[in-house]
């Protein structure tokens, strides 16, 4: 029974010091802005967006720490959120990203939101490119995006326009941002970290049957 009780103390200490190697495998990270349109940058697009208008965006894409670049993978998540003036923009996913020694930026588009007709063209607002800046994407960890603070944001809205059978997307606005932040939304473990976790927290609470 002793030796159970040393097995079990064991493996609550290795499921203790196996949670953070979960940090290894993927992450999920979550960008939130708020802000308002400073500028139409796209004329055409004045009768969807205008100056003053407010805008707030959630998006979530995975990572690979410890780098916060390389492994880069999204899909569309219904818990992704874009909000401008009132209208909502869903369907979109990073679909790009780039990076320099000053600075990081996420392209995400692809969605669909409030439309309009401008001749025989179909107007609507198709996603938010958001730029990081201060921060060298070269060398960055994960540690060094979440560090970042919300003066570092900037974003542009990013507009679709649809004619005959093709479409085109580009830049159509841009933000003043009020908040911004990069956070560590989730951790996504490995199958066998999650056994090893579980055998830990058994072994915790045998332990502490056993004090008792």
């Amino acid at each position: 029974m002793n030796r159970f009780h040393s097995i079990a103390a064991k493996l609550a200490v290795a499921g203790v010091l196996a949670f953070p190697a979960l940090h290894a495998q993927a992450a999920l990270i979550r960008i939130d802005l708020a802000g308002e349109v400073s500028s139409v940058t796209d004329a055409s697009f004045s009768p969807l967006i205008s100056s003053g208008q407010t805008v707030s965006a959630t998006v979530f894409f995975n990572v690979a720490p410890p780098d916060a670049f390389n492994g880069l993978s999204d899909s569309v998540d219904a818990a992704d959120s874009l909000v401008v003036g009132g209208g909502s923009v869903t369907g979109f996913k990073l679909g790009l990203a780039s990076l320099s020694s000053t600075s990081v930026a996420y392209d995400f588009r692809g969605g669909s939101g409030p439309s309009a007709s401008v001749g025989s063209d179909t107007i609507d607002i198709d996603g938010i490119f958001i730029l990081m800046n201060g921060i060298n994407g070269l060398t960055a960890t994960l540690a060094d995006y979440l560090a970042l603070p919300g003066s570092a944001f900037s974003a542009i809205l990013i507009g679709e326009r649809t004619y005959g059978s093709g479409s085109v997307s580009g830049e159509v606005a841009a933000l003043t941002i009020r908040s911004a932040s990069y956070r560590l939304a989730n951790a996504v473990p490995e199958p066998a970290t999650l056994a090893l976790m579980g055998l830990g927290l058994a072994g915790l609470a045998a332990s502490r049957r056993r004090k008792h």
